[in-house]
């Protein structure tokens, strides 16, 4: 298999990888897409609820129900998948965004809530993209993990990936791994992280992408996974061991999206992160 790379923020790829696919933002605050990421492949990054958004545009007030998922105070934020209402208005949202234009991916995010229940999410989910086929937009729809919401864990992924199967929907599976390690508190210890890397194995098969970038302290989405480990080179060599012993020999490509926002002052800049974590990935044999 290989990883196909895609572009997070302009951050440019080692030469030798030809990036052709641009993450593009879509967010409630979005009012309209630049014709000039769009006029290419792309995929689309929509409302992730991690900071208050304004809903000033003319766009995203014709959506009341979309609207009332945020309450006033400065500190709020968007709160996701709360009704079928909401599922509807998410997707004509995003077609009116889209104009005709079609991405290779659509990224979403979970409900904020942990205790919402996977069946709920899939009724919704199946409301979202039913509106987007009948509207002409047929792509892969991946979710992402995110600390603290519904689907933040190994058992979380594990129920997810049942209810697809079940299902037998086409919702793939995005693993950012940083945010999976913090929330199994599996960064600074051997055996948790073996058992958290291992639980991986069930649900594998719907992984259509993954998430690295690194942590210094509590910055997160800085420096690389040796920053992430905190230059503990043994969990950083089990962190890639077992990534490769899970994906390097399947059928299918996956995305790589690397989601580095800072390098580290005086040190090493976005892209010697990048490209340090490209190394770590071509040196247990993987290609882009």
């Amino acid at each position: 298999m290989k990883l196909i790379p895609i572009i997070y923020h302009n951050l440019e790829y080692p030469s030798h990888i030809n990036a052709n696919i641009k993450e593009v933002a879509s967010h409630f605050d979005v009012s309209k897409l630049d014709n000039k990421l769009v006029n290419h492949q792309f995929s689309l990054h929509t409302e992730y609820s991690a900071t208050h958004r304004n809903f000033s545009s003319e766009l995203i007030n014709n959506y009341p129900t979309i609207l009332s998922s945020q309450s006033k105070s400065k500190n709020s934020k968007p709160i996701l998948w709360i009704s079928e209402q909401w599922a509807f208005e998410f997707a004509d949202f995003i077609i009116k965004l889209l104009n005709g234009k079609v991405p290779k991916i659509i990224e979403i995010h979970p409900p904020n809530k942990r205790r919402t229940k996977v069946e709920t999410f899939m009724d919704y989910y199946e409301i979202f993209r039913n509106t987007l086929l009948d509207n002409g937009i047929d792509c892969e729809i991946s979710i992402e993990n995110r600390n603290g919401f519904m689907l933040s864990g190994i058992n979380d992924f594990k129920n997810l990936s049942n209810e697809i199967d079940k299902r037998n929907s086409n919702l793939k599976l995005i693993l950012d791994f940083p945010q999976l390690l913090n929330f199994e508190k599996a960064k600074k210890d051997i055996p948790i992280l073996k058992n958290t890397m291992n639980g991986i194995k069930g649900f594998k098969h719907n992984v259509s992408s993954f998430h690295i970038w690194g942590q210094k302290g509590r910055s997160a989405h800085m420096g690389d996974m040796s920053d992430y480990f905190n230059y503990n080179e043994r969990l950083k060599e089990l962190f890639y061991e077992n990534i490769k012993e899970l994906f390097l020999h399947i059928e299918k490509d996956l995305y790589f999206i690397p989601e580095i926002n800072f390098g580290i002052k005086d040190k090493k800049s976005k892209k010697d992160c990048l490209k340090n974590i490209v190394n770590d990935l071509e040196n247990i044999g993987f290609s882009f």
